[in-house]
């Protein structure tokens, strides 16, 4: 008879529960271990206690942390931690890295070239004794901030300087020598109230960064003599010493620079000695209120030994200094460092983290704003253009939306880590979301990047909200700088003719723009898709080009090609017709009138699925043709005839591979082959230039291909590089 496996499992399951019943009514108590356990006291067995359930705690989650003693400082650092960019095995690295031949090459090239040091002079060979091995450095709680802050103040220094470079400019045109008086860009600034608040506000608000930074030496001890060596700082007040232990043992020596001893009151009579006469008195004050907010300021630097690591921090205070002794405490155990675990069997060769908020401040999201508004407010305040700059305000309030739009990003924590296998690998996770791109779509052209003599090359499916976004900011910019070309023109800045000539611009030549654009704009919304590549490759063969060597014939040849998806092949016919017919409308037709180009019917081929389109030139053939190749599925723009129908047939053939995201690829070895034989072709090339061209070239033989990658998984945005690097046994 056959018995299921269900019924053997319970019956399995019931002879073990009799066989541990029996065995622990068969046990009896130990002597003397009983609560009657005295002597003559009768034998009794107890009653059995139930045995209370075996408690199995739940499992570990995996944490990078379980593998600190290979990941460099990060392991000590706290979860506080916003920023950290360290190696890891660099000793080991460049020990491998002296072995190779190119090191070996270049270290003599070096050698030869530095000049031999000073008799006595030491400084070489205790900086490499004191470099080799790991360093870091680390941003501790309010890095984010601060980088912030930086960014801000970033965006007020565009907007002063442009303002003054444009009151310097107007300043010129009354026949002032700008160049002489420097105190003219001085004066602009100091004359405006607005700016110089702006200015004493950050400078209240400014905060030496939270840093700590270390390098791991053989000698830490001898460099911390060198800065324990404070006497003379001390006798000056720069420096106040003092000492700190962290939670996790470690000495430091602490200096504290009080500003107010730096900065006497004495000095500030002294600045406000040199300050313009005639200024507001709100400047004069504000001036006076950011000098005392520095003097209120006190500054932490600090410096120790942390296992073999010479470490220094500074910062408004060093909460940040407080380093962890178990990497379980460490930035290592936060949850987005568990996603560097697949690559801790790796060679690596370091590590990035920054939070997401440290990513946030780093990308600005107003990098022309600023400067646009230095322009227009130096307009504003300039009798000349002052009509110009009050209707560039308007539309400058209108930009600043449409550039965050543009700019803006949503950022997420960031990890990465780096490491060696026949060349650099580099995987993150997380950081600034791409907008440009739209994720999860697979790509058709990711092929024609793989082709071999591809210098560059991208491909990816474009984000239509993005590119409305992009449209729209770079519409408001040259709306702006027609307006103010029409107010130039106005304030007679072209000259006597300008008005004439401009408006025969608006008359004749603007409606032909537009129109040419809006037909462009309705074929990229309606007729393309959404995938796009770029490619530069040097497969092209020289054209018969006068003035050319005859030697020049066959060598090799850039091309350009743009290859586009096709959602509406109607649409664009008609739309380049629009355009064709906009062209030829400029083409006066009065008997006499001057001949301008004028675009005809193009010439016609079938290759590859495609029909290629283009204009019979003069000089122009093969690989120097500007074409455009179509079908129902994809549009080709290249400047090679040859280049456009042969990616045509590489896109009939099938895919080797699926992949989404964006793709691409930057072959820097191939570049520098292509160099090398270009220059051969130089009219003014000679034997002594091809040698020296040859001999800086040869540097760059090592080095490969760069393919990346970016794209989203599970959510998170990725990017993936590898840079194949191989040594090379001879530079002959």
């Amino acid at each position: 008879m056959k018995i299921s496996p269900r019924l053997r499992y319970h019956a399995l399951f019931l002879s073990a529960g009799v066989t541990l019943a029996l065995t622990q009514c068969d046990k009896k108590e130990a002597p003397g271990t009983g609560a009657d356990s005295g002597a003559g006291a009768p034998p009794s067995v107890a009653p059995a206690s139930p045995s209370p359930a075996a408690v199995i705690p739940p499992p570990k989650a995996p944490s990078l942390a379980d593998h600190a003693t290979k990941l460099g400082f990060m392991a000590k650092l706290p979860v506080g931690t916003e920023f950290y960019l360290g190696t890891t095995q660099l000793k080991q690295h460049l020990d491998e890295l002296k072995k190779s031949a190119y090191w070996k090459d270049m270290n003599a090239l070096v050698q030869d070239k530095t000049p031999a040091p000073t008799a006595g002079d030491k400084s070489l060979s205790t900086l490499q004794e004191l470099w080799g091995d790991d360093l870091f450095i680390a941003g501790g709680a309010g890095f984010a901030q601060t980088v912030a802050m930086l960014r801000d103040f970033n965006r007020l220094y565009n907007e002063v300087y442009f303002k003054a470079l444009l009151a310097g400019g107007a300043a010129s045109l009354k026949g002032e020598e700008v160049g002489s008086n420097p105190m003219i860009y001085l004066q602009s600034f100091l004359s405006d109230p607005s700016s110089i608040e702006r200015l004493a506000d950050f400078i209240g608000k400014f905060e030496l960064m939270p840093l700590v930074v270390g390098v791991k030496t053989a000698k830490p001890e001898e460099a911390l003599a060198f800065l324990n060596n404070t006497k003379e700082l001390e006798e000056k007040k720069i420096f106040q010493m003092s000492d700190v232990k962290t939670p996790g043992g470690h000495d430091f020596r602490v200096a504290t620079i009080d500003l107010a001893l730096l900065l006497p009151e004495e000095n500030q009579a002294q600045m406000l000695a040199m300050v313009p006469e005639g200024l507001p008195e709100q400047t004069v004050k504000t001036i006076e209120k950011a000098y005392d907010a520095v003097q209120a300021k006190k500054l932490k630097l600090a410096w120790g030994v942390v296992d073999s690591h010479l470490v220094l921090a500074c910062g408004m205070n060093l909460d940040h200094l407080n380093l962890v002794a178990d990497p379980a405490a460490s930035v290592l155990s936060k949850p987005e460092m568990a996603r560097l675990l697949p690559y801790t069997g790796k060679n690596l060769v370091g590590l990035t983290y920054a939070s997401s908020a440290t990513m946030g401040a780093l990308n600005d999201d107003q990098p022309f704003v600023p400067m646009l508004r230095g322009l227009v407010d130096a307009m504003k305040q300039n009798e000349m253009f002052k009509e110009m700059g009050n209707v560039l305000d308007t539309q400058l309030r209108e930009l600043v939306p449409l550039e965050k739009a543009v700019y803006g990003a949503e950022s997420s924590t960031l990890t990465a880590a780096a490491w060696w296998d026949k060349g650099v690998h580099f995987e993150s996770y997380g950081g600034i979301k791409p907008r440009f791109l739209d994720q999860g779509k697979p790509l058709d052209y990711a092929k024609l990047i793989d082709k071999a003599g591809v210098v560059f090359g991208i491909a990816y499916h474009r984000n239509e909200g993005y590119g409305k976004d992009f449209r729209a900011w770079m519409e408001k910019l040259v709306g702006m700088l027609y307006t103010g070309t029409q107010e130039l023109v106005k304030a007679g800045i072209a000259g006597p003719d300008g008005g004439q000539q401009f408006a025969q611009f608006e008359s004749t030549f603007l409606p032909v723009l537009l129109k040419a654009y809006e037909a462009d704009k309705n074929m990229d919304d309606n007729g393309m898709g959404s995938e796009l590549a770029v490619i530069l490759d040097v497969n092209g063969k020289m054209p018969e080009l006068p003035g050319l060597p005859p030697e020049s014939k066959g060598s090799k040849f850039p091309r350009i090609t743009t290859v586009g998806a096709v959602k509406d092949r109607e649409v664009l016919g008609k739309g380049w017709t629009t355009i064709s017919d906009s062209i030829n409308g400029l083409i006066p037709s009065e008997p006499g009138a001057p001949s301008l180009f004028k675009l005809g019917d193009p010439i016609t081929s079938e290759k590859n699925g495609v029909t290629t389109y283009f204009y019979g030139l003069p000089f122009l053939s093969g690989d120097l043709l500007p074409v455009a190749s179509v079908n129902d599925k994809v549009l080709l723009l290249s400047t090679s005839k040859e280049a456009a129908e042969s990616f045509a047939g590489d896109l009939n053939q099938p895919a080797t591979r699926t992949v989404d995201g964006c793709v691409w690829k930057l072959d820097v070895g191939a570049l520098a082959d292509y160099l090398a034989v270009a220059s051969t072709l130089s009219p003014t090339q000679t034997p002594e230039k091809a040698k020296e061209l040859k001999e800086n070239l040869k540097w760059v033989k090592p080095f490969g291909a760069l393919d990346g990658r970016i794209f989203e998984e599970n959510g998170v945005t990725r990017n993936s590089l590898h840079w194949a690097i191989s040594d090379v046994v001879s530079f002959d």
